[in-house]
């Protein structure tokens, strides 16, 4: 089964070609701001350099936030309408579900971080766990939000007094490393319980959108363009306070 999965929430835009749980090509291009003219030439280029063509792609794949709301918007809009175009299944990936797959020994505790800028993150808390075929997957423990990054901490720091160990990543690690340690060590213990990730889990990316989706379609979970919305974090916030205001 072959896969084209699509990234474009942040500033590196990639895809990838996934066959039978297998990468079998990726490309990335991190230059800001050029998603709209860049995105389907990169898509072009990785189908000419594998030898598909559309018409071979079974599924389609595409993060849907949180993120860049113009990233969101290009992607899902290009993929839907090869999804629609080839009548094929489409699959939407939380980029929080993305950057914490495959990171975490079992029981830790994943925190994908992505910088919502103004001292703020995208994130959502995930647990490690053992399957019945020795492999591990992540129980999603809260819903994505956007909250203040003492608050992060203090969410950490809570995980951690719990007998947990905490493994930070994502692009928020770029932004706010430096202040997470800093308020962490102000609680005794817990700084020496959390880790940030490595290079390869800071960015997003399409191969692992492109693998949950295989994962979620070999379980059965087929959804069709009909069924993919976006996933604006913020939006209801904004929404809430201007309710507030009201």
């Amino acid at each position: 089964m072959k896969i084209l999965a699509v990234e474009s929430t942040s500033v590196p835009a990639s895809v990838a070609v996934i066959v039978d749980g297998r990468v079998l090509g990726e490309f990335t291009l991190n230059i800001a701001n050029t998603h709209s003219e860049k995105l389907i030439p990169l898509i072009d280029n990785l189908m000419a350099a594998t030898s598909l063509s559309l018409r071979d792609i079974d599924v389609f794949a595409v993060s849907i936030g949180p993120g860049s709301f113009t990233g969101i918007r290009i992607g899902m809009s290009a993929v839907k309408m090869m999804a629609v175009t080839c009548d094929k299944p489409l699959i939407g990936v939380s980029v929080l579900d993305s950057l914490a797959y495959g990171v975490g020994s079992f029981g830790d505790i994943v925190v994908p971080i992505i910088n919502a800028r103004n001292e703020t993150v995208y994130t959502s808390f995930y647990e490690a766990c053992l399957v019945d075929n020795g492999k591990s997957r992540l129980n999603e423990l809260s819903s994505a939000e956007a909250i203040k990054v003492d608050s992060l901490c203090d969410k950490i720091a809570e995980h951690v007094k719990n007998g947990k160990r905490i493994n930070v990543c994502g692009d928020g690690i770029y932004a706010y490393a430096e202040k997470i340690q800093k308020r962490l060590m102000e609680y005794e213990g817990v700084w020496g319980n959390v880790s940030f990730s490595s290079e390869r889990n800071i960015m997003p990316n399409a191969v692992n959108i492109g693998l949950i989706a295989f994962d979620r379609y070999m379980q059965g979970n087929v959804t069709y363009p009909q069924d993919v919305e976006p996933l604006y974090v913020r939006e209801a916030q904004a929404t809430q306070k201007l309710m507030n205001n009201n």
